[in-house]
């Protein structure tokens, strides 16, 4: 405290009401920076409320990014697992077309192939009976072997023919669009 100076009856008037104005300014002063330190705390109080706020928001917003990216993953393997499952099923029905073609292409080349030996066979017996005849004939019977060596390729021809037709060749390759 100041020193205030005593009198004979106490303290000096003029310098107590000087000291209590002194002091009641100080007074008005320290309450007006508390106010503004009251209002500064409010603000401050304001924005650390909209911090936490936005905090919140920005937290749920990387909840609700990391379910959906669980989410985008896991929708994506099941698509995956989807294709491959599908492309396996084409792959397998490609697979299955494929042996029941080279079962039906085995089926005809064995067909062709026993034809082929039967006109072979039939062509070797000809050609022997020919042979026979020729050993055993006479000059003159060259026109009635002629004859009937025409016969015969004509007969032969038709059977070849016959088994043009019994040969029957399907579309192997089918479209399958």
């Amino acid at each position: 405290m100041e020193n205030i100076r005593r009198s004979l009856f106490g303290y000096h008037k003029k310098e107590v009401e000087d000291l209590v104005k002194k002091l009641e300014q100080e007074n008005k002063l320290l309450k007006q920076e508390l106010t503004g330190k009251s209002e500064a705390i409010e603000q401050l109080n304001a924005q650390l409320y909209k911090y936490r706020s936005q905090e919140e928001l920005i937290s749920e917003s990387i909840i609700d990014a990391k379910q959906l990216s669980k989410q985008l993953v896991e929708e994506a393997k099941q698509q995956a697992t989807e294709m491959i499952d599908a492309a396996n099923k084409t792959i397998s029905d490609e697979f299955e077309r494929f042996n029941q073609t080279m079962d039906t292409l085995n089926e005809m080349k064995n067909k062709v192939v026993a034809q082929k030996a039967e006109l072979s066979k039939e062509l070797q017996e000809l050609l022997l009976r020919y042979k026979n005849a020729f050993e055993t004939s006479e000059t003159e019977d060259f026109t009635r072997i002629k004859e009937h060596l025409e016969e015969e390729i004509a007969q032969s021809e038709k059977v070849f023919e016959s088994s043009k037709q019994v040969i029957y060749i399907p579309d192997v390759i089918q479209s399958h669009h």
